[in-house]
């Protein structure tokens, strides 16, 4: 068995996985195969990954033989990957070497502390600063937007907006303008309103 290559800092420690974009961990070849054999697989899966592609573009709008062609290559790339080790059956002994973990984050994996010290994981990941939780960058809120729902405009980020059956705060206003009972209590706007007036 080959020694995982430590010069790649984002393969874990024990040469299982990878991870991936600073946030999943990807299953890696199976360090076991010989060269002949994993240069076949990854051969085949190059071709069925260009076989999946083909069959996506030139089906389009062919119905059921298009999705039996795609079907069939898709088919194909999960069986080469089965034989690289990347999917199906772990290649190694979970029992004295470690669970699958297979597309979890490493936070809720026991390569956890791993991943925290790596400039990776940092960069790409979970550690990444956000926006507004330095303490010296000042707060900026998200800007309001408005977008058109069927023929309604709605207005996003600050309300939400009134379900059917309970009516918003501009409709009891104008209800309670014209002496209309809503059911609802008349808000303090309204209640200044008819003080004011004598009424």
């Amino acid at each position: 068995m080959e020694e995982p290559d430590s010069s790649n800092s984002r393969i874990t420690p024990d040469g299982h996985y990878f991870l991936w974009k600073g946030r999943q961990l990807w299953r890696c070849t199976n360090p076991n195969l010989s060269k002949e054999d994993k240069k076949a697989l990854t051969s085949e899966l190059m071709s069925a990954r260009r076989a999946v592609y083909k069959a996506g573009k030139a089906g389009k709008g062919k119905g059921a033989e298009q999705k039996a062609l795609l079907a069939a290559a898709r088919a194909r790339v999960q069986k080469a990957k089965e034989g690289l080790g990347e999917r199906g059956p772990v290649w190694w002994d979970e029992e004295k070497e470690g669970r699958a973990v297979d597309r979890m984050h490493p936070k809720n994996t026991q390569y956890k502390e791993w991943a925290e010290n790596l400039d990776a994981y940092k960069e790409e990941g979970t550690a990444k600063k956000r926006k507004g939780s330095q303490a010296d960058e000042e707060f900026v809120p998200a800007p309001t937007r408005v977008t058109r729902s069927g023929s309604k405009r709605q207005r996003t980020g600050d309300e939400p907006e009134p379900s059917g059956n309970e009516p918003g705060p501009s409709s009891r206003v104008k209800a309670e303008g014209d002496g209309q009972q809503t059911g609802n209590k008349p808000g303090p706007s309204a209640r200044v309103k008819a003080e004011g007036d004598g009424r």
